[in-house]
């Protein structure tokens, strides 16, 4: 009997076992960072347990993003660029013990939008969405209600934002035109002065040349 078979399938579901016991027991997190719809790169995901930076992630290719998060555990998000507003994202990985050796899985994108100077807003200080183990589904989800007040108050900022963004950009818009308006003065007064002098040095040499054609006769 040849027992080779036997012994490498053996090996194969040692090695496929060991696979499955290396992902258990966790929530894969992935997505892409947007800006209006967008992606952007080079965002950077601290994920926070307790008081602890556990991992630091950047967000490339495309904005995008994987974060493995043990379960049983909370964490808190926190999506940052520079010149954009941080948003933050908690996540509960707690679940069921029946549960508690399963992987998940759960995709979403998160958008940032630009900072403006000047404005400000407590909202922005607190998670922008809650996830965590819903028992009904068996799986993990947002908590919705919570994400749609939020989300409402984030709209509220944004818009707000956005009006001081289109009158910061209005205001930069006017003072680089003045700029060149009086750039524009300047060269043509330049240009006026160059032409009056060389008119007054062309009747200069008139002037000279008469004399010198007088003093001759």
């Amino acid at each position: 009997m040849n027992k080779a078979p036997i012994y490498y399938t053996f090996i194969l579901c040692m090695f496929i076992s060991k696979i499955f016991a290396q992902t258990a027991g966790q929530l894969e997190l992935s997505g892409r960072i947007l800006k209006d719809k967008k992606v952007i790169d080079v965002a950077e995901i601290k994920v926070v347990r307790g008081d602890k930076n556990v991992e630091t992630v950047t967000a490339v290719n495309g904005g995008k993003f994987i974060l493995a998060l043990e379960l049983n555990n909370e964490y808190k998000l926190i999506f940052s660029k520079p010149g954009f507003v941080s948003k933050i994202v908690a996540v509960s990985t707690k679940v069921p013990a029946n549960e508690a050796k399963n992987s998940f899985s759960f995709p979403f994108n998160l958008e940032l939008f630009e900072m403006v100077d000047g404005v400000e807003a407590a909202s922005l200080d607190k998670p922008v969405t809650k996830i965590a183990f819903v028992e009904a589904i068996s799986d993990f989800d947002y908590d919705q209600s919570y994400t749609k007040m939020v989300m409402a108050e984030f709209d509220d900022v944004k818009s707000t934002m956005k009006a001081a963004k289109q009158k910061e950009d209005a205001e930069k818009a006017k003072l680089a035109a003045e700029i060149k308006a009086m750039e524009k003065a300047r060269k043509a007064a330049e240009e006026k002065d160059r032409l009056e002098e060389l008119a007054r040095a062309k009747a200069e040499a008139a002037e000279n040349a008469k004399l010198e054609a007088e003093a001759k006769s």
